[in-house]
């Protein structure tokens, strides 16, 4: 029964997990570049979100360490 049960679940996250991440990898450059065209990373709201803070050589952010980040340079790069 038990293994019944993950095989179902390994079906369901193939049918459902995949395509959503084929189309938000398609995706993902045209959203990168809209956020480049709007230089959404100098905005105050995109600090306030992320919860950076200025200082002195940069930024910093609180929120949720580098597991939060794409980048591995997000939590001190807007």
């Amino acid at each position: 029964m038990v293994s019944l049960k993950r095989a179902a679940q390994l079906a369901l996250s193939v049918f459902f997990v995949s395509p959503l991440t084929a189309f938000a990898a398609a995706d993902l450059a045209a959203w990168q570049q809209a956020a480049e065209d709007r230089a959404l990373w100098q905005q105050p709201y995109w600090h306030k979100l992320l919860h950076y803070q200025a200082e002195a050589d940069g930024y910093v952010s609180l929120a949720g360490g580098k597991r939060l980040f794409v980048d591995p340079d997000g939590a001190t790069k807007p």
